[in-house]
Parts: C-alpha cells; sequence; structure tokens
C-alpha cells in the first residue's frame, strides 16, 4: 500500500511470503493503513513483520483489531514491525513469534518498533522472541505504553516483557 487503505471487519489471514519477503499479512509502503475491527492472524513472512509490515514514511494504525499467530521466520516482528509511525489502541497482540535468522533478527515476538510507537488499552500477551517477548524498541524508536497489559510473553535472551535497546 502506498496510498490509503482502510480494512474493516475483516479478516488477513493464512498469507505468505516468500523469498525474504516482509509482511506476511498486509505490507504498508509508505502509506495510510488503518485496520479496524479486523483480524490478522496465522500469516507467515519470511523475513520481517509475520502479521503487518510498515515501512518508512508509512503511517498504520490499529484499532479494535486482533494481531495474532502470525511469524517472522528469518527476521523481527512477529506480529508487527513498525518502521515509522505505529498506533495500536484497544487492540489484542498476541501469539506472535518473531524466530530470527542466521546472523540476526529474532526481535519482538509482538512488535518490533524503530520510529514512533503508542499502545494504549491493549493486551499483548503470549508471543516469543529472542529478544523482546511482547515489544523491542530499538534505539531510534521512541515508545509510550498506556493503561495496557503485558503478560505471558517470552524470549530467550532479555526482556520477557518488553526490550528497549540503546545500539
Amino acid at each position: 500500500n502506498r496510498g490509503a487503505l482502510t480494512v474493516i471487519s475483516s479478516t488477513v489471514s493464512g498469507n505468505a511470503t516468500t523469498s525474504n519477503g516482509d509482511g506476511g499479512g498486509l505490507y504498508n509502503n509508505g502509506g495510510t493503513l488503518t485496520v479496524l475491527n479486523s483480524t490478522v492472524s496465522g500469516n507467515l513472512a519470511q523475513s520481517g513483520g509475520g502479521g503487518l509490515y510498515n515501512f518508512s514514511g508509512g503511517t498504520l494504525t490499529v484499532l479494535s483489531s486482533t494481531v495474532s499467530g502470525n511469524t517472522a521466520s528469518s527476521a523481527n516482528g512477529g506480529g508487527l514491525v513498525n518502521l515509522s509511525n505505529l498506533t495500536v489502541q484497544n487492540s489484542t497482540v498476541n501469539g506472535n513469534t518473531a524466530i530470527g535468522g542466521f546472523v540476526s533478527g529474532g526481535d519482538g515476538g509482538g512488535l518490533y518498533n524503530t520510529n514512533q510507537l503508542t499502545v494504549t488499552n491493549s493486551t499483548l500477551s503470549g508471543n516469543s522472541a529472542q529478544r523482546g517477548g511482547a515489544l523491542f524498541n530499538s534505539a531510534a524508536g521512541t515508545l509510550t505504553i498506556q493503561n495496557s497489559t503485558l503478560s505471558g510473553n517470552s524470549v530467550s535472551g532479555n526482556g520477557g516483557g518488553w526490550a528497549n535497546f540503546n545500539q
């Protein structure tokens, strides 16, 4: 998506990228994407963003939706990758996995952020990764979490709930 796309009361499920592709369910390339009252589940990205990938310059808003059971098989962000502006509100991000590759990756089971991320009135649970089970916030990222629950997330490294790295 490079334009404006609104996904309302829909299901994006069982999709996959091949050969190092990002955004198993949805890929936003600098556009405006709104996911409202919808489910993004069971998608696979061979690289990052199993469920959704928000590329630089894009605006992604996830409202009253569920992002669950997605996998990033060789990079970051099992549920969502954000390289721009992402708002998650009144939503559930659960059961997503960031596996990682041979050299790196596997950060942010639920969410991986390198820019602006706001999470409000949401639940991040049951996600898994190498670092940042629920979410990973990189040195370039700004993260705000308000009235939200992070529970039951797991990692093989640091930050079961979230990891905030300055590197």
